[in-house]
């Protein structure tokens, strides 16, 4: 089962990276591996960002290492899912909310 994630997890990164390098808004020529699924060194607009990715296959996102919610703890932080199938896709704070229905988030 490990390997099998670890795949998913490659061909992920792959995809994400091969879809932000047509970007013109990002810029991924200085990009490294900070974490088993955190990216370091891409640009957005000019600006420093660390890109979170996770597999989406059967339809949901699994946020499993803590590096993960570390660094989404960031404001220049962005997921970015991959199915596999369809483009990959910036997952926004938003697009969270309306999924699961979340309407109300403890801040303390």
């Amino acid at each position: 089962m490990f390997e099998y994630v670890q795949n998913l997890i490659s061909r992920s990164k792959n995809n994400v990276i091969e879809y932000l390098n047509n970007q013109p808004d990002y810029d991924t020529s200085e990009q490294e591996d900070l974490a088993t699924t955190v990216i370091g060194g891409i640009k957005k607009q000019g600006l420093p960002i660390h890109v979170v990715v996770r597999p989406s296959d059967n339809g949901q996102v699994i946020v499993y290492y803590s590096s993960e919610k570390d660094t989404l703890d960031y404001e220049n932080a962005e997921l970015w899912i991959d199915n596999g199938k369809d483009k990959p896709r910036h997952l926004t704070l938003g697009k969270i909310l309306k999924n699961t229905g979340i309407n109300k988030i403890p801040v303390n």
